[in-house]
């Protein structure tokens, strides 16, 4: 008799093991589900943002071929290409804000090195009263930023870029203090292609 009651409450006492580490079990994922749930949003959020990023480069880089074709009518081409790029990007990203950047270059040295170049006679590294410089922009004065804004002219190198702003997907601004809105932008260069011959960039003396 004694056995049997031995037995019974080794298997109560089994029951009730049983029971508490299930209840420890419950207690530890309430514990770690928060930070799983962190874990998972802000992976979530930084794979749209790539997704994001990989169809703006690409639409950029089809965009910058496009735009590198000279045409007679540049300005209607280019308003085209951008809102062809604007409705690719926002069919991944329908709350995206767009803002598009051209600027030309005479060569694709300028774009390394901005500077209008000039001859400097006497090696200071001012451009001097006299002193010949190119005008790459055609406004009369030597600038240290010689790009031109939008098209220039053929055989140009073009500097195409978009940024793209949106609301976070995802509710990590808060929770990981990231900014409420991503910007994402890509840039290409091309070598504008002739439609007409290539402007002779005049050479004006510093004064």
């Amino acid at each position: 008799m004694r056995r049997k009651t031995d037995m019974l409450c080794c298997k109560r006492q089994s029951q009730l093991i049983s029971r508490n580490e299930q209840g420890a079990t419950i207690v530890e994922f309430a514990a770690v589900l928060p930070l799983l749930t962190v874990i998972l949003l802000g992976g979530f959020d930084i794979a749209y943002q790539q997704y994001a990023q990989s169809i703006l480069d690409g639409e950029v880089a089809k965009a910058g071929r496009d735009s590198a074709l000279e045409s007679a009518s540049q300005t209607t081409r280019q308003t085209a290409i951008d809102t062809k790029v604007q409705n690719a990007v926002r069919s991944a990203v329908p709350d995206a804000t767009l803002a598009f950047s051209r600027k030309s270059f005479s060569s694709y040295m300028r774009v390394a090195s901005p500077g209008e170049p000039f001859i400097d006679a006497n090696s200071n590294g001012l451009c001097d009263n006299g002193e010949v410089y190119e005008d790459s922009n055609r406004n009369g004065t030597r600038d240290i930023q010689g790009s031109v804004d939008g098209f220039s002219g053929a055989k140009d190198a073009m500097v195409y870029t978009v940024t793209a702003t949106y609301e976070r997907v995802f509710p990590m601004a808060n929770v990981l203090g990231w900014s409420e809105n991503v910007t994402i932008s890509s840039t290409t260069m091309l070598k504008i292609q002739p439609f007409t011959t290539k402007a002779t960039i005049p050479q004006r003396a510093c004064s």
